[in-house]
């Protein structure tokens, strides 16, 4: 069955390659906005007909694309989301469960009209440990997608999984809503764990997410270190 995997990230990129060597049939692409190299660039909304036509099998995995209704109704679409649906579905799932206290996993779902929505054909949960940022968090997300793809390519490939709806509709998170928290507004009074959630929602690595403007109108970036206590 003639697959393609469409993504933007160099680890998921990593384990495309790996199916293909193991399983064959395995084609790669990115997103227009994508920068992996030698990897050609497919706009979903462009080129469904022609990608309809080719493959069997969509894996979307960290691909910042929507996918349109045309290419869902007319191919078998599988998303693999850095969340646990219905919980947290939409952007940086792993820095709002930070923040919301919801369930932190990883899902595997077949596609249909809405963000990360429609049957669930396997999911897996993480802990998220108190001195977990949104990039330590990040780390574990990444290891159990290539644990939950390597284990269930072949039923997700060739159909015979039994995929279940989810329990409800949940709560979407979209770019903006992780934008707008950003800001840090120095007068706002409120729990100090609050505060702190959202700084750790913030930090990822050497990204310069959370920020607060001095007297001078500057911006001033901000990340939090968390190191639990040695046992």
């Amino acid at each position: 069955m003639k697959t393609l995997v469409l993504t933007n990230n160099l680890r998921a990129l990593e384990l495309a390659r790996e199916l293909d060597r193991l399983h064959g049939e395995v084609d790669v692409a990115q997103s227009p906005n994508g920068s992996l190299p030698n990897i050609p660039k497919f706009n979903v909304k462009k080129q469904f007909q022609d990608i309809a036509e080719k493959y069997q099998l969509i894996l979307s995995i960290h691909c910042n694309q929507m996918f349109p209704a045309e290419l869902v109704r007319a191919v078998r679409c599988v998303n693999v989301h850095s969340g646990w649906n219905p919980d947290n579905r939409g952007w940086y799932p792993q820095a709002f469960s930070i923040i919301n206290g919801l369930r932190s996993g990883v899902t595997i779902h077949e596609m249909d009209e809405e963000m990360d929505h429609g049957p669930i054909i396997v999911q897996r949960e993480y802990t998220l440990d108190s001195w977990d940022t949104s990039g330590t968090a990040y780390e574990k997300v990444m290891i159990l997608e290539r644990e939950l793809v390597m284990e269930h390519f072949v039923t997700i490939r060739d159909g015979s999984y039994k995929a279940i709806p989810p329990c409800s509709e949940g709560n979407v998170n979209l770019k903006r809503d992780f934008d707008q928290l950003r800001q840090i507004d120095l007068n706002r009074v409120g729990r100090y764990g609050d505060l702190l959630n959202t700084l750790r929602a913030m930090t990822h690595g050497e990204y310069r997410n959370a920020y607060f403007v001095d007297a001078t109108g500057r911006k001033v970036f901000v990340r939090v270190h968390l190191e639990p206590e040695s046992d």
